[in-house]
């Protein structure tokens, strides 16, 4: 029997949590993040849009390098 998983839940977003959560949201799961606090909810969600951010500007500068080393 194969078991797909379509939705994960994660208790706490601290570094690991919202590691976790980031990949799975890319890998198309939902998740779930359930923690102590709005505030910490809040701080695990900037981390994670600074990360994607941060793969944003890394995928753009290297596509920017490719079509550079293509052209030469």
């Amino acid at each position: 029997m194969v078991m797909y998983v379509k939705k994960v839940g994660l208790l706490g977003g601290g570094v690991m949590g919202s590691a976790i959560a980031e990949v799975m949201a890319l890998n198309g799961k939902d998740v779930v993040i359930k923690d102590v606090s709005q505030e910490f909810l809040a701080k695990s969600l900037s981390m994670m849009e600074k990360n994607l951010d941060d793969l944003i500007q890394f995928h753009a500068t290297r596509a920017e390098k490719e079509i550079k080393q293509a052209r030469l």
